[in-house]
């Protein structure tokens, strides 16, 4: 479902979006960025992230934003 443009021009005028950035290092200790094809930022370089979709954690959303911005896995460090 998509909500109206003029409906969603207002509803983020008062209300805060739930997003995630994510922090990308290899084993190099190399930091991941992307050039940004869409405002706000485009053309600068960016971590990888966005919005949290309505029933998503924002641990889904990290996992998702990763696959569709990066086409990486994610994979848990974490014991």
């Amino acid at each position: 479902m998509l909500v109206p443009e003029e409906l969603y021009s207002r509803i983020v005028q008062v209300m805060p979006i739930p997003c995630v950035d994510l922090l990308v290092v290899d084993e190099a200790e190399k930091i991941l960025l992307l050039l940004r094809r869409n405002e706000p930022a485009a053309g600068q370089w960016w971590f990888p992230g966005g919005r949290v979709h309505l029933g998503e954690t924002r641990a889904d959303a990290a996992v998702r934003k990763l696959k569709e911005e990066c086409g990486l896995k994610a994979i848990s460090t974490q014991e």
